[in-house]
């Protein structure tokens, strides 16, 4: 089925596997004279059954000493000096820095959506605020994220979580994190492994390359049987 998101010529589809579900991201292209589809993103879905469990803030935070706290605002994350964020990626609100560790409070100020299972406000800043954790880290140049390892979620992301990012052995010039979110209590709600984020030096624009055959796929013909979950299309405009 087609449903209408905003986003002006992308797709997203879906394919069942023997074990569990893949994803891909990709966008409209035109490569070699034909038009088609560059793939941003892919993923591996699987349902199962995970052991609830927590986590002791307060431990984490005895051992990280001192707080910063936002007044009456939000604080500021690095990746602000290059990149411009909404009102809804607004949300840290405290922060303890240690050598290889970080703890971090965020609320959201907006109310979730009915449904909503992770915000991507929380969960962008959630995984990415403690950046500079990274061995050669420089505020210069923009961080960006990579790939996800693993993501497990427990349950939804709520308008107040915590975040404590660890630091993870990196390669290939990327920083790479292990985060656990939780509620105000501890109790786990998603558990990232192996988040990675590369180093932009100079920018977007100088690490644009052309397309490869890799990166580009075809629409089948179109007697074929469908294999589009979803397909976010232009919306229609009257």
């Amino acid at each position: 089925y087609e449903i209408s998101l905003g986003l002006v010529g992308s797709e997203m589809c879906i394919r069942d596997r023997d074990d569990g579900l893949t994803a891909t991201l990709a966008s409209a292209c035109r490569f070699e004279g034909r038009d088609g589809w560059q793939t941003h993103a892919e993923a591996r879905i699987e349902r199962g059954t995970l052991s609830l469990r927590s986590i002791d803030l307060k431990e984490i935070s005895a051992r990280l000493g001192s707080v910063e706290e936002a007044e009456g605002t939000y604080l500021r994350i690095p990746q602000e000096a290059h990149l411009r964020f909404g009102a809804q990626w607004h949300v840290l609100r405290s922060r303890q820095i240690g050598v290889d560790e970080g703890l971090a409070r965020l609320v959201l100020d907006a109310p979730l959506e009915q449904g909503q299972v992770l915000h991507p406000g929380l969960l962008d800043l959630a995984t990415g605020w403690a950046v500079a954790l990274a061995p050669d880290y420089d505020a210069t140049d923009l961080w960006v994220p990579v790939s996800y390892g693993a993501l497990e979620v427990y349950a939804p992301l709520q308008r107040e979580i915590y975040s404590h990012m660890r630091r993870a052995q990196g390669a290939d010039g990327a920083a790479r994190f292990d985060v656990t979110i939780c509620d105000a209590e501890g109790r786990v709600l998603v558990e990232v492994r192996d988040f990675a984020m590369t180093r932009l030096r100079d920018g977007f624009s100088a690490h644009t390359a052309p397309l490869t055959p890799a990166e580009v796929h075809f629409d089948a013909d179109p007697d074929a049987p469908a294999l589009s979950l979803i397909h976010i299309s232009e919306p229609t405009r009257p």
